[in-house]
């Protein structure tokens, strides 16, 4: 949903020191992709880290795999992998 892409750009900002706007505009037409899916990592009950699995050509990449700094060190970033 919108909703969860303004929070994985949220994420992702916090995570990488990107610009949340940017993020968000570059990654809304992923919302209409099928073959890339996005996630958001939650550690008791709050969100802390975000990735992105793309399919093309029979391979999977992994992209904007990162976990706030404050969650760090908890193996949330092995999870989301």
């Amino acid at each position: 949903s919108e909703e969860q892409l303004k929070t994985f750009s949220r994420i992702a900002n916090s995570a990488f020191e990107d610009n949340e706007e940017e993020v968000f505009i570059f990654l809304k037409p992923v919302l209409f992709n099928k073959d890339i899916h996005l996630f958001l990592a939650k550690y008791n009950g709050e969100v802390a880290g975000c990735g992105m699995l793309s399919f093309a050509a029979g391979i999977a990449g992994l992209y904007w795999d990162g976990v706030l700094p404050e969650f760090r060190r908890r193996g949330i970033g092995t999870e989301l992998t």
